[in-house]
């Protein structure tokens, strides 16, 4: 891949199963940008995969919770505090469903932490806090082996 490409995922490399998507690139790729917070291009990556996933399976609604919470972080970044809490809500609902009723190594992080690390971030921009110095909680991949 060079400086700055997307990597492009082949129509049949994912099936949809929440297992096999650690191993796949734009979730990688997803999450690199995010973390750098580039979080319009996160959304990006991460709805590629959302598209192809089963509609209302935990993988499906796992991404469909990071770009709602990814583009809250977006609006936060902006001072759009309305959108930015309307979207967290959204995302971080979808992501505590997903939570509660999931085996999370699947998806290469611990989702409950990051819920609780998001909802905190947005509690503390909307509240005034510099939001200059404020960045929503990194996604840390571990092993799923």
């Amino acid at each position: 891949m060079g400086d700055g490409e997307e990597p492009q995922l082949s129509p049949d490399a994912w099936t949809g199963e929440a297992k096999a998507l650690c191993g796949l690139p734009n979730y990688r790729w997803g999450i690199d940008l995010y973390n750098a917070g580039y979080y319009w291009e996160a959304h990006e990556a991460w709805e590629q995969l959302w598209r192809q996933a089963v509609a209302e399976s935990p993988a499906h609604q796992l991404l469909q919770g990071l770009i709602q919470s990814t583009a809250s972080a977006l609006k936060a970044r902006v001072q759009q505090w309305s959108a930015c809490r309307k979207l967290a809500d959204r995302g971080l609902d979808r992501l505590r469903q997903v939570a509660e009723s999931n085996d999370m190594h699947h998806f290469g992080f611990d989702l409950p932490v990051f819920v609780e690390k998001f909802e905190s971030y947005v509690t503390a921009a909307i509240g005034g806090d510099e939001t200059n110095e404020l960045s929503p909680p990194p996604l840390f991949l571990h092993s799923t082996h």
